[in-house]
């Protein structure tokens, strides 16, 4: 007669890997950042690459950005976004990917804003003209909302939100900022004091 001796032994199944940890933003400019952090569990199949997610106000939830290596490999713990905006808050998330899926993200990072940059094109369509006596409006196109009134020997300088959809620039109504030139001279808009603005302005 033989005796049976059963075993139980547990079976593990690989699953997609745990959250990245420590993510951090180390350096930004005006269209980079550069992240880096710690590998999270692999969940018994090894991390193959790494994904990078941002949003923004402008944007409609999570979207995966171009970075510096383009194809981020398990071994690598720091990459370079690129083609951000200039003067953005952005928000950052990491994802890591394994041979199940893809797992949780990392936690979102406080939120970062790029750094300024000056204009990359020219205003165009330059036109002018109208106006009262005394008065010269001057206006051109450009992706913001910008008009130049000059009225006798006073500048305004008039940000008028007429652009559809969510961009950076001021509620309905808008705004000048408005200086009163010495005769014969011109000066930067400093000290200038508010005055409301309508887009029939410009």
């Amino acid at each position: 007669m033989c005796d049976f001796l059963k075993v139980s032994v547990p079976v593990f199944e690989p699953g997609p890997p745990s959250p990245p940890d420590s993510v951090t933003v180390e350096e930004v400019t005006d269209s980079t950042a550069q992240l880096a952090w710690s590998p999270g569990r692999d969940n018994g199949s090894p991390i193959t690459n790494y994904i990078i997610q941002t949003k923004t106000p402008f944007t409609v939830g999570w979207q995966r950005v171009n970075t510096v290596p383009e194809v981020i490999d398990g071994n690598t713990l720091t990459a370079t976004v690129v083609d951000l905006n200039a003067w953005v808050e952005y928000e950052f998330r990491v994802l890591a990917k394994n041979g199940v899926g893809v797992g949780e993200p990392s936690p979102v990072l406080v939120k970062t804003r790029t750094e300024d940059a000056v204009p990359d094109a020219a205003p165009g369509d330059v036109g002018g003209g109208g106006g009262s006596r005394y008065e010269l409006v001057i206006t051109w196109e450009t992706n913001t909302w910008l008009c130049i009134i000059l009225k006798w020997n006073t500048l305004q300088l008039c940000k008028v939100n007429t652009s559809p959809g969510p961009s950076p620039g001021p509620p309905p109504g808008g705004m000048c900022l408005e200086q009163h030139l010495r005769e014969g001279s011109w000066g930067h808009l400093t000290d200038a004091r508010s005055t409301s603005a309508d887009s029939s302005q410009c």
